[in-house]
């Protein structure tokens, strides 16, 4: 205050014309002083201004820099593609794997891994998986055994990786012997040891969670908050499912989680209380007992037919018309049903179907305090960029369903999330087909869609060589046990 008190008597203007000084001069001072200080002002506001304009100059520099080079090394990369392109006609490209004791699960399902375009040149372009290789030098790396066949089986010359000695030729087909390969598998897991015959679906899963967990960024652990016990009601949805992709992120950042990973979403409603608990969690193949599908379609299709029945009694002639037209569509897909035919969206309905939990199986209900009857179903909540189709086909009169797919398909009724609404279509990349009576013996073969010429090439074992006819020697012919679906841009 007495600081205040001594600036207001020192410019007072009764003390100034104390002393001699008119009030016109007073007002004058007052001005000049003002504007000298708001001049030190601006020069301060012009210098914060020129400093942040400095560095918003030199971020933007770096920013150009970085940009600068991700062009460069894109281009590196697309020329070493062309060259890779030039060098190696389709032919080369549509290389066969030696059988070296019951290898077959494996041979179909490297040639169908080995045509998924990014994953091909993320371990033929990218300096990180070298980083991986020598970090785990000392251990087991499925990573440098993956590299390996993919640099034999798509060879760009002078790659550390070519190995001439497994490249043998056989009625004029040159054939990679995947050998260390199936060294390298054998060593890490003990299903795959021997020569015995193993399922090709053990070993996606195999070397899906292998590499993902090699190449994972992430090194965060689990976070279990438990959020997903609770029970929620529509609208916290959106919270348990911003918590599940949060920590999901943070946990898993790989070129594997980014190609294959998909979410689901699971609804449980219990049959007291109207509040449904939500789950999400990651999937990266989709698992369809046919057997199970067919009956779930049969028992579906043939109740649908004969509610249409009833309602035919009250309804006018234009719906009734309606009705048996669909009652009519309805009867063929039961003929078709009763001799074991299904197709792909049987699988993805049967997927979907609401599960009753009742008796012993009632499910406990967090708000109820007790076990009740409970329903439940899953959803697709996003699909991952590679969807993998896995058909088990059981054993005798089951191993013969018939399965219709086909090179496209539609999904965008089946998953939840679409992005800027756009339509989920997929394309037909590999398939896995399966001869024999069972699934516990039998034959693999592999038939893929070429990155390089869009082409389709069938794969058994050592022999590679162009489809001619795809709908005869593919679609309608064999048995798939896995499917390969890219999701189209």
């Amino acid at each position: 205050m007495g600081e205040l008190y001594c600036c207001q008597k020192k410019f007072s203007p009764e003390i100034e014309l104390h002393t001699g000084a008119s009030t016109n001069d007073s007002s004058y001072n007052i001005e000049k002083r003002e504007q000298k200080i708001n001049n030190k002002l601006n020069l301060e506001k012009d210098k914060q201004i020129s400093t942040l304009q400095n560095k918003i100059n030199e971020y933007m520099k770096m920013l150009n820099n970085k940009n600068n080079i991700i062009t460069k090394l894109q281009s590196e990369v697309e020329i070493l593609r062309n060259k890779d392109s030039k060098k190696n006609n389709p032919k080369k490209k549509s290389k066969g794997l030696d059988n070296i004791g019951a290898t077959c699960y494996m041979n179909a399902t490297l040639q169908c891994l080995s045509q998924i375009e990014k994953l091909v040149n993320y371990f033929k372009y990218r300096g990180k998986v070298e980083k991986v290789i020598k970090k785990m030098k000392n251990q087991d790396c499925l990573t440098k055994s993956f590299k390996n066949l993919i640099e034999n089986l798509w060879p760009t010359e002078g790659s550390a990786y070519l190995n001439k000695k497994y490249i043998s030729k056989n009625s004029n087909n040159k054939y990679f012997i995947p050998e260390e390969f199936k060294k390298k598998i054998s060593k890490m897991n003990s299903l795959f040891e021997g020569v015995q015959a193993n399922d090709a679906k053990d070993l996606v899963n195999f070397i899906v969670m292998t590499l993902h967990e090699e190449l994972n960024k992430s090194k965060a652990n689990t976070v279990n908050n438990n959020i997903s016990n609770i029970i929620f009601n529509q609208t916290d949805q959106q919270l348990i499912l911003q918590n599940f992709l949060m920590n999901f992120m943070n946990e898993n950042q790989s070129i594997i989680s980014d190609i294959f990973y998909g979410v689901t979403h699971t609804v449980t409603k219990c049959s007291r209380c109207p509040l449904p608990k939500h789950n999400f969690e990651a999937f990266f193949f989709l698992n369809f007992p046919l057997e199970e599908v067919r009956r779930y379609k049969l028992e579906f299709i043939t109740n649908y037919n004969l509610m249409l029945s009833n309602q035919n009694m009250n309804m006018n002639p234009n719906m009734m018309m309606n009705n048996n037209q669909t009652f009519q569509q309805n009867l063929q897909k039961i003929q078709l049903l009763q001799n074991n035919q299904v197709n792909i969206f049987d699988c993805f309905d049967y997927n979907q179907k609401e599960e009753c939990f009742t008796g012993e199986n009632s499910m406990y209900c967090n708000i109820c305090n007790m076990q009740l009857p409970s329903t439940y179903t899953t959803f697709i909540y996003s699909a991952p960029p590679i969807l993998i189709l896995v058909l088990n086909r059981g054993q005798g009169i089951q191993y013969k369903i018939k399965m219709e797919f086909y090179t496209e398909i539609d999904l965008t009724n089946y998953v939840e999330y679409k992005e800027n609404n756009n339509r989920i279509i997929y394309d037909l990349i590999g398939v896995v087909t399966h001869m024999g009576g069972s699934d516990q013996y039998g034959h693999f073969i592999a038939a893929c869609k070429s990155p390089i010429d869009n082409n389709w090439y069938q794969y058994n074992d050592d022999m590679a060589f162009a489809v001619k006819d795809f709908n005869t020697q593919i679609l309608n012919y064999a048995m798939p046990y896995i499917l390969f679906y890219q999701k189209r841009a």
